[in-house]
């Protein structure tokens, strides 16, 4: 069976919907600027009402936006750019359950590919 990962969660309602309904993973967007993001505070907010079922991904480019979360062990990290292994090695050093990596760098556990970045 697919797994699903809903992105761009930037309401805990939504968040609390989406896992509701079987998402599998729920990404937060940590780039500063764009549209949907979202703090570390408000990601911590939104885990603690979670029940855990859907597990949560860290969208980022820079790895200074981690500095606020207190256990990276609990996320995913999704790098959001064409990073290189060592790139990826570093997020991974930094205790991941798992790094993903967007199209066209280097892979580690998991590729997401987005037509917005080819």
């Amino acid at each position: 069976m697919p797994k699903i990962k809903i992105c761009g969660v930037n309401n805990l309602e939504f968040a609390l919907e989406a896992e509701r309904l079987g998402a599998n993973y729920l990404g937060f967007i940590l780039v500063p600027g764009t549209p949907r993001f979202v703090t570390a505070e408000f990601v911590e907010e939104c885990l603690a009402h979670l029940q855990g079922t859907a597990q949560p991904v860290l969208v980022f480019r820079d790895i200074r936006v981690l500095r606020d979360f207190r256990d990276l062990s609990r996320f995913i990290a999704q790098v959001h750019k064409k990073a290189t292994k060592e790139e990826l090695d570093a997020v991974a050093a930094l205790g991941f359950r798992e790094v993903w990596s967007l199209n066209g760098g280097a892979v580690r556990d998991g590729i997401l590919y987005d037509t917005s970045h080819t």
